[in-house]
């Protein structure tokens, strides 16, 4: 990883979130979701993708579980001394 670069990591239950329609929301919509937050904040990016999924799937019950984590990496930090 290079400084600036993310890591998103995430249950099925995101890309198998259902609409009404019982249509996924997808491993495209997920990534074309994350392209479009490159410059937000880790909290921001989260919080985005978790209210893009809850529009999608509207009223439709959840059928799975959905769980998001993202890292940034920042860069090398200091040593640490054994």
């Amino acid at each position: 990883m290079t400084p600036g670069d993310y890591l998103f990591l995430y249950t099925d239950g995101v890309t198998e979130a259902l609409n009404r329609s019982q249509e996924f929301f997808s491993d495209e919509r997920l990534l074309a979701e994350l392209g479009n937050r490159t410059q937000m904040d880790v909290e921001g990016i989260t919080r985005e993708i978790r209210g893009k999924i809850s529009e999608y799937t509207g009223s439709a019950p959840q059928s799975d579980d959905i769980a998001m984590m993202l890292i940034r990496f920042n860069g090398p930090g200091e040593q640490l001394q054994q």
